[in-house]
């Protein structure tokens, strides 16, 4: 959005997810595993995780060095 007035909620997606961390002398690594839980990209009937006849295909794993912002 250019604006703040052009925010739209309906238009921001949602994910969820865990992760472990471990903290090392130079800051934490971490590992993550996340999925989708609203994609407003998709087509209506699509959007929510619970509406997907394949839930767990938009998942990520994701590995990091030092700390999240």
């Amino acid at each position: 959005w250019n604006e703040f007035y052009q925010i739209r909620l309906s238009e921001v997606a949602l994910a969820s997810g865990l992760g472990i961390a471990y903290l090392l002398p130079f800051g934490p690594v971490r590992i993550d595993y996340g999925f989708q839980v609203y994609d407003p990209i998709q087509q209506p009937g699509d959007q929510w995780i619970y509406e997907r006849a394949k839930p767990l295909k938009h998942t990520s794993i994701h590995f990091g060095l030092g700390y999240a912002f």
